[in-house]
This record gives structure tokens, C-alpha cells and sequence, in this order.
């Protein structure tokens, strides 16, 4: 399920703009002309309304899923709804559908050949079919679920009821279906300590033995879990220590082997691994996964990878994406890119992106996000350094000359400024 099209006439203060979320009739890759996006980017200055949109479009969709648990779910009233919004659905056999919510009414556009698998089709929309991590997913209740001890986690975990669903945001007891696998690994891990602690006398082969079979019969999913996530922990020196008993999920320091609880971690460890474990456990087959503002405290060299890491994680789920950073920005096609901002009377508008994918971040600064990049002391100092360089070259007094030549060549190298007439222009 991908989003495809959204006309908002009013929500908030957005009004009357029209978002195309295809690849265009030009667009380099053939096969993708006129589909969906893979993913999507949303840019604009502060109070634009980023995550205000991400907000419409999972409100929309709850709409959609409330109402497909009921038979007769052709026309259903949405009272103060009147924008547009269409999701399109492939099934195995390539065959489209779509569904609208237009001038409160949803809508099936069956596919003409088969009517019925349409609605088979509409049926499977589920709650896990969106996800939404937002952008104070950091914090108290879900870090405060991973500084817990296993055992205490696993006592929680006996009195927890799991559905196997999801409902859009990430919340505490998520973990607990996310993880149950680890939960289910860690109880087996305490019984067998109890077991060999409580046997008696033991001889060391025989513990060796029973662990050995413990092992081959119950393997540690700690270890799948760190085979994608350690790619880019590494960046920071950091790995899942996969042996350590005492957390559900630690870390353990590339060079030094110091095991690192989750309260020692740094916000953007946590950050990564708040959105990877959904990502990696959840079912994202042909999901909408909304992530607002996923470069919070994370390095840009980080930030660069992130799309690559996620996409990697959920390859066929349609990513929404609202950012303030060029280098997540970058990773998106300028088709993909969505640019909010303020028009000459103060109105929210959108334009689409320029900068082609992988361009320099500072580019994607002065093309798509519209902001000079440099400051005012930069910019006090390129006026000074050309001030320099007119008065050397009209000065006719040569001790002048060279003191002028002397600090435009200091300022020069210092900023690394250059004598091309095309960057007299700042």
C-alpha cells in the first residue's frame, strides 16, 4: 500500500495544496514512471506544518482502516473532512486498486476485471499497515523499558497480552511484541542457569555438554538482530553485545569490550535503535512508515546513511520522511522532495526538489531549501577579502599594495576564498 495522492482544502493552516506523490512522466528509471514513490521527503522551515502533515496523512488512514473491519464499507460518512487522499494497493498478481476519501466518503476504485478481489484486497488493510515513529521516540517510558533487568522485563512480559498488532506509534508495550523472541530466548537462558546452579555437583564437561546443546537447540536472535544493525553501530564504535544476560538488549564497545547499558548510550544510539527494531520485527510488506525528523542527534555522517539503513530494513514500504537535514534530504530524488514554505503572503505553499540525488548537502542547502549557507561573519569577511583585492589593483603606492595583497592572501587561505568573479556573489 503506497500513498499516492493528497489535496488538502483546509486542515490547520494548510490550505488548498496539492501533493503528486508519483514519479513523473520524465523520470530516469522507466519502470517507475507514473507509480507511487518509493519514498518521500518533506522539507520546510520551522512552522510550515512538517509534522503536521505527517499528522493528516496517519489520521486519514486510521479513517480507512476503522471502517474496513465493516461489510458494507463502499460509502462511509467523514464529517469535517473535505480533502482528498488516495492510497493505491498492488496485489501478487500486479493488478491496482485504489482507495479514496473524498468530500467525507470513502471510496473503492475496484479494478474493473475483478470487483471482488477488490474487496478481499481493501480487507487486509490493518493497523500495522502504517507505522509512525515520531520524533520524541527517545523517551522516559521507552528507554526506561530497556534499563530494566531481564528478569524483571521477563516477569512483565508474563502478564502482558500480546495481539501481534500494532496501533500507527510506537509506544512502551510495542517492545514487548518487537521483542519476544529476545524475552523467550532470555527466560530459557535464566531457566537453564537455575537449572545447572540448583543440579548439584556438576562436572565442568557436563556443564560444557548441556550448554553446547542449550546452544544449537535455541539460537541466539540477538545475533540476526546485530547482523544489519552492527553496519552502521560501527560508525560509532559500537556493536550488540549479544552475550550480555543481564539487559534484554545492551551494547558492547568495538575497542575496548566495555559492555554499554542503554542509560550509558548517547541519545542517537538511542534514536537508532528505537526505529531499527520496528522496522527490522515488524511486518512492513507494502506498509506506509512515517518518520518525522529521524536525524535527531545523529552525526551527518549517520544522517547520510540513514535512508540507505532503512530502506534496507523495510525494502518494499513506502517511507514519508520530514526533515530538517540536507544530508537525509539527500538521498532523495528531486521528484521525491517536498518543499514547504511561506509565499509572498504568508500562505503555506509547496514546490518540488532541484538538487539531484547525492548532491553536495551544501547545495541541497541553497537549491531546495532555500537558505544561504553562509553566515554573517563569512560574509563581513568575502566583502572584506574583495575590498582588499580592488584596492591592490588600483593602489599605486607599493608598500600599500603588498599590505593590501598580504592580508587578502591571509584571508584567503584562511577561508579558503578564491579569485573566481562568479564567487564575488554571496
Amino acid at each position: 500500500m503506497k500513498l499516492k495522492k493528497l489535496h488538502i482544502e483546509s486542515f490547520r493552516h494548510l490550505e488548498n495544496l496539492k501533493f503528486d506523490f508519483t514519479y513523473p512522466d520524465d523520470f530516469h528509471i522507466k519502470e517507475k514512471r507514473g507509480k507511487p514513490l518509493d519514498k518521500i521527503c518533506i522539507i520546510g522551515q520551522s512552522a510550515t506544518g512538517k509534522t503536521g502533515l505527517l499528522e493528516l496523512i496517519r489520521s486519514r488512514f486510521e479513517y480507512i482502516t476503522e471502517y474496513t473491519f465493516f461489510e458494507e464499507i463502499k460509502k462511509k460518512d467523514f464529517s469535517n473532512h473535505n480533502d482528498y487522499i488516495q492510497f493505491q494497493i498492488e496485489d501478487d498478481n500486479k493488478d491496482i486498486y485504489h482507495i479514496e476519501l473524498e468530500d467525507k466518503i470513502l471510496n473503492l476504485i475496484y479494478n474493473e476485471n475483478n470487483k471482488e478481489k477488490g474487496l478481499e484486497i481493501l480487507k487486509t488493510i490493518s493497523f500495522d499497515s502504517l507505522i509512525s515513529i515520531e520524533s520524541n521516540i527517545v523517551n522516559d517510558k521507552n528507554t526506561d523499558f530497556f534499563e530494566k533487568d531481564s528478569f524483571d522485563v521477563i516477569s512483565r512480559f508474563q502478564n502482558i497480552e500480546l495481539n501481534h498488532g500494532f496501533s500507527y506509534t510506537i509506544h512502551e508495550n510495542i517492545w514487548f511484541e518487537v521483542l519476544e523472541d529476545v524475552i523467550d530466548y532470555r527466560k530459557k537462558q535464566l531457566n537453564l542457569s537455575s537449572k545447572l546452579t540448583s543440579g548439584g555437583q556438576i562436572f565442568d564437561t557436563a556443564i560444557t555438554d548441556i550448554i553446547n546443546e542449550f546452544n544449537d537447540e535455541n539460537p541466539n536472535p540477538l545475533i540476526t538482530y546485530s547482523e544489519k544493525f552492527n553496519s552502521i553501530l560501527k560508525k560509532i564504535n559500537l556493536e550488540i553485545d549479544s552475550t550480555n544476560t543481564n539487559k534484554i538488549i545492551s551494547f558492547k564497545h568495538l575497542l575496548t569490550k566495555e559492555n554499554i547499558d542503554i542509560s550509558k548510550a548517547s541519545t542517537g544510539t538511542k534514536q537508532l535503535l528505537f526505529t531499527y527494531l520496528p522496522l527490522l520485527k515488524l511486518d512492513t510488506e507494502n506498509s506506509i512508515i512515517l518518520i518525522d525528523e529521524p536525524e535527531r542527534s545523529l552525526y551527518p555522517d549517520i544522517q547520510m546513511e540513514l535512508m540507505n539503513f532503512y530502506k534496507d530494513l523495510a525494502p518494499r514500504a513506502q517511507f514519508i520522511v520530514a526533515t530538517h537535514s540536507p544530508f537525509v534530504a539527500a538521498a532523495f530524488e528531486p521528484s521525491e522532495r517536498f518543499i514547504l514554505y511561506f509565499d509572498e503572503k504568508g500562505k503555506v505553499n509547496v514546490r518540488g526538489g532541484i538538487s539531484p540525488i547525492g548532491e553536495d548537502p551544501n547545495d541541497i542547502i541553497y537549491e531546495d531549501f532555500n537558505v544561504n549557507y553562509y553566515n554573517k561573519d563569512y560574509q563581513e569577511k568575502f566583502k572584506r577579502y574583495l575590498e582588499l583585492l580592488d584596492k591592490s589593483k588600483s593602489e599605486i603606492n607599493n608598500e600599500l599594495k603588498k599590505k593590501y595583497i598580504l592580508e587578502a592572501s591571509k584571508l584567503g587561505n584562511l577561508y579558503n576564498f578564491n579569485l573566481d568573479e562568479e564567487d564575488r556573489k554571496i
